[in-house]
């Protein structure tokens, strides 16, 4: 292969035998978004920490499923991450409505209130890096993909083209930051620490993004999940290298109290003389 010559293969999302193109794995209008007055961006992976004007891409994606994933939410979501000019887009629509938790350490709003946050596109985001990070290694010394997702890999992949929902064995959590945010960087898929299933996180500029994989996932992570719970929600808190899984799961208990809380007022009113 020469000059500007494009190879042929299969490409991963259609599966068709179609020209490939050069395809990040973190959109590429998001690097503009790190460059700084101290350098290139900080790029975060498995490996190392460095400050990096490379891309990460490969030959991966035909033209069509490119555009699958362009128009299925990085088109959305990149003009609305944190900048270092201390602006924030997408955290400005979030708290456009009240917080339906708010305590010391964190708040959490529930997207299904608020129309311009949309959800589709948050999780379909996050799902295509998260699956792209699931068929290749995006790596010159490493054959193994970046992150093992197993069969749900397929899965994500069937949710990606519109044909199946996002799969019941995964959760997808968000966390968003509250500006002015200081962490204007990425980091690629990572593995988290999990216990009975597996978790991995993705950090774009203002957003830590967590996917929990596997049939034991508890259903306190199961309610804040942004996709499978009816209140879509999304949690700004300070992010310090926090444990994710843990800050969801005493989320979710909150949740669970505050229902069964409400549950209890409404049948005491009722009952009431």
């Amino acid at each position: 292969m020469g000059g500007n010559q494009r190879p042929r293969g299969t490409c991963k999302l259609c599966l068709l035998d179609k020209w490939l193109c050069e395809s990040h794995l973190i959109p590429k209008g998001i690097y503009p978004l790190l460059k700084s007055v101290r350098g290139d961006p900080i790029m975060v992976t498995p490996e190392v920490m460095m400050r990096t004007s490379r891309h990460t891409k490969a030959y991966l994606l035909c033209d069509d499923c490119e555009d699958v994933l362009n128009r299925g939410g990085e088109t959305w979501i990149v003009p609305l991450l944190a900048t270092a000019n201390d602006t924030f887009p997408l955290y400005d629509i979030i708290s456009k409505t009240a917080p339906d938790l708010d305590e010391p350490d964190m708040k959490a709003y529930a997207a299904s209130r608020n129309a311009e946050v949309a959800v589709d596109k948050i999780v379909h985001f996050a799902a295509g890096i998260f699956w792209k990070s699931s068929v290749h290694s995006w790596s010159c010394t490493q054959r193994e993909s970046l992150i093992d997702l197993g069969p749900y890999s397929n899965d994500l992949r069937a949710f990606l083209l519109g044909k199946e929902l996002f799969p019941a064995a995964m959760t997808l959590h968000v966390l968003a930051l509250p500006p002015p945010v200081r962490i204007i960087s990425t980091h690629l898929p990572i593995k988290a620490k999990s216990s009975g299933f597996r978790g991995y996180c993705l950090y774009v500029p203002g957003i830590d993004f967590r996917l929990c994989v596997g049939k034991k996932i508890p259903d306190e992570l199961r309610r804040t999940c942004i996709y499978h719970s009816p209140l879509h929600p999304i949690v700004v808190a300070e992010y310090a290298q926090r444990e994710l899984a843990n800050d969801m799961v005493a989320f979710g208990a909150r949740l669970r109290r505050r229902a069964n809380a409400s549950s209890s007022t409404t049948a005491a009113s009722t009952n009431s003389p």
